[in-house]
């Protein structure tokens, strides 16, 4: 004898909740511009408020923010295939960085020595750098 779940009934509470929540924000496919960077901003504002934990009541709402942007960089940001390092330069130009403007990922003589190819990029490293950039971490282990 097969055992059925009862079905959920959300009723109009659900629908009400869910058009509160997608007002402002989508939680569907980015189809602009102006929704990618709104996306972002919430996620980085949650990455924030989550800080790794994965028991966090909204840690669910930031992974949906991190798949439904990079559905978008997959189709709309194709990186080519550069080092890690070489990706870092390029973002550093591109967002007006210096190498003391990246003391998260280490002193500015550690950055010195990443940029300059004396040092590689470790895990850690590509962690923080994938956070900051809102990039998923393995652009910036690249050899």
């Amino acid at each position: 004898m097969s055992s059925m779940a009862k079905p959920i009934s959300f009723g109009n509470d659900f629908q009400s909740a869910w058009s509160r929540l997608t007002k402002d924000i989508p939680l569907s496919r980015i189809r602009s511009r102006k929704q990618y960077n709104l996306v972002v901003r919430a996620m980085e504002y949650l990455a924030d408020l989550v800080n790794d934990d994965h028991k966090h009541p909204l840690a669910g709402l930031l992974e949906i923010f991190e798949v439904i942007v990079e559905d978008y960089d997959r189709i709309h940001h194709q990186i080519p295939s550069v080092s890690g390092v070489e990706l870092l330069r390029n973002l550093m130009i591109e967002h007006g960085l210096k190498q003391t403007d990246l003391t998260d990922v280490g002193s500015q003589g550690v950055v010195s020595e990443i940029i300059s190819g004396k040092r590689r990029l470790n895990k850690r490293h590509a962690g923080l750098l994938s956070k900051r950039f809102s990039l998923p971490e393995e652009l910036f282990t690249r050899l």
